[in-house]
């Protein structure tokens, strides 16, 4: 497994999740939750693998 990164995540979830937030929210929020939850998305990948190194443990198998 590689180390995370942003952009495979948003890559592969952002128009699944837009068209999700589009259904729930309606058209015109849907960009801008969309948005707030990548950015929550990019703090917490960084947290999550600098909390990994700490551990002893590495996110990309090696």
């Amino acid at each position: 497994m590689t180390r995370l990164e942003f952009s495979d995540v948003y890559d592969e979830f952002h128009q699944k999740l837009h068209r999700y937030l589009e259904r729930m929210v309606g058209k015109n929020d849907a960009d801008d939750v969309t948005h707030e939850v990548f950015m929550r998305i990019d703090r917490g990948l960084t947290a999550f693998q600098g909390k990994f190194r700490r551990m002893g443990f590495s996110p990309c198998g090696s």
